[in-house]
């Protein structure tokens, strides 16, 4: 489908506004449009970012020696600052000697002729109008169907491992600031935690993208502290100005983010407190360790799920639900539980076919069922394979007699 020239201009505009934030950038939509050669060899991030700074040199002007208040530089100058170099407002105005009527004004025009020398280049591209049609949407509905159609995907994980991966992703930006990342903790030195990488990679990246904002900072410390069921995740850095706690908690986080906050079990909350340099803050992520035995809870209602994690607070065992039966086949291949407790009456789904399935699957014959049902019917679930049978409203004594018997709370607190 052909690109308009309006599609072409928000994906550009949108595209400046995260040109520091790599999490967004290395599958943004602008990326459809200029695909990264197969000779380069860093990642699509470093690619596009590259490849915008040197479309922003062509706005120099030429035979004109750069000076800050100069008109013809001011094009070039405030969307290398503002964008590029994340200086704020009131600085660039002062740096620029403009109101904050001309800066506003500035950026419009800029943006402009930065998405004029921009649409020539797709112009002049070889299969320019092979574009998905469905990339063509604004970036704001683009990310809402991408965060309704994502799909956790379960795994152990190095927390090592993918800092070092968010490390090499802004190596650029980085040793840009002159940022020193000194990590605490050696491989291999913290147990792993189970979680979906690409969110967990996600939430690292937001919190490096806070802390460039604060040009202050010149020193991240990352360490961890290892729990009886819990990692935690401790990013440190220090700064001139006081910041809300609140609102570096809220930064971190974003729509994508937040709405597996639940479902993956991890928390981010953020402590601030004065230091000899201004004020030291850390954020501190609440990670699930992936050494533990896991129940998987598939039910559509939600106060089940969460009814089950608090019966076993008190317990060693990852509680890890589901509300879309749908994905309960594929989440049981991924976790390989040790219980699953499988709710009978759901929308769309019945139960009793999600059983027949996995006892008829080689790779999930084996995991321990237990049917929650209001029927009274343990006969039939015993008949098609199940493990074990509750009659909702389930209670706390019996759930943990069930699971006792099932071997899943041996050697427990």
């Amino acid at each position: 489908m052909k690109v308009t020239r309006e599609e072409f201009n928000n994906i550009v505009r949108d595209c400046l506004r995260h040109i520091n934030n790599p999490a967004v950038l290395e599958t943004h939509p602008f990326s459809q449009l200029f695909i990264k050669p197969d000779e380069y060899i860093n990642n699509q991030f470093t690619y596009i970012y590259h490849f915008l700074t040197e479309v922003l040199d062509e706005l120099k002007p030429v035979g004109v020696n750069q000076h800050d208040i100069s008109p013809e530089w001011r094009p070039y100058l405030v969307l290398r600052g503002r964008y590029f170099d994340n200086i704020p407002e009131y600085k660039l105005t002062q740096k620029l000697s403009i109101s904050d009527r001309q800066l506003r004004r500035e950026v419009n025009h800029g943006v402009k002729a930065f998405n004029a020398l921009l649409w020539d280049r797709f112009q002049n591209l070889p299969d320019h109008t092979n574009f998905p049609s469905d990339r063509t949407q604004t970036v704001d509905k683009i990310s809402k169907v991408d965060f309704l159609n994502y799909q956790v995907r379960w795994e152990n994980l190095d927390i090592i491992d993918v800092i070092d991966g968010v490390v090499g992703t802004l190596a650029n930006r980085i040793e840009k600031m002159g940022i020193d990342v000194n990590l605490s903790v050696q491989k291999d030195k913290l147990p792993a935690i189970q979680s979906d990488r690409i969110i967990i990679r996600q939430v690292i990246l937001s919190i490096f993208n806070n802390i460039f904002e604060r040009p202050s900072t010149k020193t991240i410390l990352i360490r961890g502290d290892i729990l009886s069921k819990r990692i935690i995740l401790i990013i440190n850095f220090e700064h001139l100005t006081e910041i809300a706690p609140a609102d570096l908690a809220k930064e971190a986080s974003n729509d994508f983010i937040n709405q597996f906050t639940n479902s993956l079990d991890f928390t981010i909350d953020v402590k601030s407190t004065p230091s000899n340099d201004g004020f030291s803050t850390e954020y501190l992520i609440n990670l699930p360790r992936g050494d533990r035995e896991i129940l998987l809870v598939i039910d559509d209602q939600l106060p089940a799920i969460q009814l089950f994690r608090r019966y076993l607070s008190l317990y060693n065992i990852k509680v890890i639900g589901t509300q879309n039966p749908e994905n309960a086949l594929k989440l049981v291949n991924e976790l390989q539980p040790k219980v699953v407790c499988l709710d009978v009456m759901m929308p769309n789904f019945d139960g009793w076919e999600i059983l027949q399935t996995l006892k008829a699957d080689p790779d999930t014959k084996h995991v321990q069922v237990i049917i929650c049902s209001v029927w009274d019917n343990p006969d039939l679930a015993y008949s098609l394979g199940a493990a074990g049978y509750l009659k909702k409203p389930i209670s706390q004594i019996d759930f943990i007699t069930e699971l006792t018997r099932l071997n899943l709370l041996n050697n427990q607190v």
